[in-house]
């Protein structure tokens, strides 16, 4: 089953790459041009899709201008139920979201089984990730074209990768507190 569940993933990445390509692009420009005003990216998500927050964050081969807004009160470990009631409530949402509409979340999962009445096998974490590391991508792309060294993180397990990234952090820390030691 887990092959139908790999070929269920990659229909809906193929889907991605053909109907939101220009999103995806759109996306990067902005992204581009608010890093190139040294500007910050501030990413969000709720229940499990803070993931995607976290996938963005301090991330080797990522943008250093990552600021994820982590409210612990919309994770999981803080009370799944809790988190899933809080993430519906408009009101909890005007509080911390200011003026974002909230839109309704469709179901997500892709395989079923003859001998059970329950869907199963989530998407949306694997495709999430692909969409915000492919938007990453293309945001880097779009910089280097334009003959500007974008400020990626190295990974810590090559040379080199501590003093770079300190001198990121260090232009950074100042507006992503959790960047602060």
């Amino acid at each position: 089953m887990f092959k139908q569940y790999f070929h269920a993933l990659k229909d809906l990445l193929d889907t991605v790459e053909k109907d939101e390509k220009d999103s995806i692009q759109k996306a990067a420009q902005m992204i581009s041009s608010c890093i190139q005003e040294d500007g910050i990216v501030h990413v969000f998500g709720c229940g499990h899709s803070h993931l995607l927050a976290e996938e963005l964050f301090y991330r080797a081969g990522g943008l250093a201008p990552i600021s994820p807004i982590l409210i612990e009160d919309l994770m999981l470990h803080k009370g799944a139920v809790r988190s899933s009631q809080l993430e519906k409530d408009d009101d909890f949402a005007e509080v911390v979201m200011a003026n974002m509409t909230i839109q309704p979340k469709v179901g997500d999962t892709l395989m079923e089984h003859p001998s059970l009445d329950v869907p199963f096998g989530s998407g949306s974490t694997v495709i999430g990730t692909a969409i915000v590391n492919g938007i990453m991508v293309e945001t880097i792309n779009i910089m280097v074209d334009k003959g500007i060294n974008p400020p990626v993180l190295k990974s810590g397990n090559v040379d080199g990768a501590e003093e770079h990234n300190r001198r990121l952090v260090t232009h950074y820390k100042g507006r992503i507190p959790m960047l602060e030691d």
